[in-house]
């Protein structure tokens, strides 16, 4: 296998992030911890440099733009529409002084991060990456991913976007040292977003299973902007990897006891809607685990029959918040 990761800390993609944290909820999907974050470290906006966070909100919310224009910000593309480009020179000359304010010190976590992330030895994990990225249809030449590193809170988060291949962003800055481990499943979950993003296998065969296993039963469509393709895809993929050690992956990596114990516990009091889909996806990674282990260790291809089983899977945890 020839996969390597290489670390990037980009000021003005980091510019950008910031800038939409600062904005509060401006589309579906709402990073409160970190939002609350930032906005106390960076204090009380000017009019002027509320004014152009407002005409910053007006092209995020542009038709046609929203999070794949803040990507092409990430992947430091020109901007083509000459009005927005001007825009987004005066928005970021005008926030400029508010964004060094907290960029120095958070560049020098993320210094300490790359650090840390490229002395980590990747290679102990070949094989069971590899195991993964043949599962989702993948070649075992992947070469480099890019991933650029962000500013964050305690917990590492990652994102891809399926119109930027070859990108992975990282929200890692104020994630302590001693969770490199999750760091490290975070990073492979979103690789294999890339990857699962170039094959298109996974998707294929979820739509399948969607129409042959759920449509008749859940016609009506899911809350809070989530997507069918997104429980299906994260279900599976967060039980291969992700920032938590009861994964394929982490099984590979040394998670102490009480890290263990604490991402195992999916007990809950309250019914699984109210606690979200988010939760109710760790359920179904945890209940997908023993399958996918199967899968990865003989070395087969992602097929309906697994899916099949997703579904099924999510089919159960939907009679049980219903009741």
């Amino acid at each position: 296998m020839d996969i390597q990761f290489k670390y990037i800390i980009d000021k003005e993609a980091n510019f950008a992030y910031w800038a939409q944290l600062m904005l509060g909820k401006w589309d579906w999907y709402f990073e409160k911890e970190r939002i609350e974050l930032f906005k106390k470290m960076s204090g009380e906006f000017s009019p002027e440099e509320q004014s152009a966070l407002n005409q910053l909100r007006l092209i995020l919310q542009k038709e046609g733009n929203q999070r794949l224009w803040l990507w092409q910000r990430y992947a430091g593309s020109e901007i083509e529409d000459n009005i927005e480009q001007e825009t987004y020179s005066s928005v970021r000359k005008i926030l400029n002084q508010k964004f060094e304010l907290i960029w120095g010190q958070e560049f020098l976590l993320l210094q300490q991060w790359e650090r840390l992330l490229s002395s980590f030895d990747i290679k102990k994990l070949e094989i069971p990456i590899q195991q993964a990225i043949t599962f989702l249809g993948g070649s075992n030449k992947v070469g480099i991913f890019p991933v650029k590193l962000f500013i964050g809170s305690e917990m590492p988060t990652g994102a891809t976007q399926l119109l930027v291949l070859n990108l992975l962003m990282l929200n890692i800055s104020h994630t302590p040292e001693n969770k490199i481990n999750r760091a490290i499943g975070t990073i492979i979950h979103e690789s294999l977003h890339l990857v699962d993003n170039r094959t298109g296998l996974l998707k294929d065969l979820a739509k399948q299973a969607f129409v042959q296993e759920l449509k008749t039963q859940y016609e009506t469509e899911l809350k809070g902007g989530y997507k069918w393709k997104y429980l299906f895809t994260e279900t599976i993929l967060r039980s291969i990897a992700s920032h938590r050690s009861n994964t394929y992956i982490g099984e590979f990596l040394e998670y102490d006891d009480a890290t263990k114990k604490i991402d195992a516990d999916l007990s809950h009091k309250k019914p699984l809607i109210e606690i979200g889909y988010e939760f109710m996806i760790r359920i179904a990674a945890s209940k997908m685990l023993e399958e996918t282990k199967g899968y990865l260790s003989s070395g087969r291809i992602i097929d309906l029959a697994y899916i099949k089983k997703v579904a099924k899977t999510w089919t159960e945890l939907l009679h049980e918040q219903n009741r």
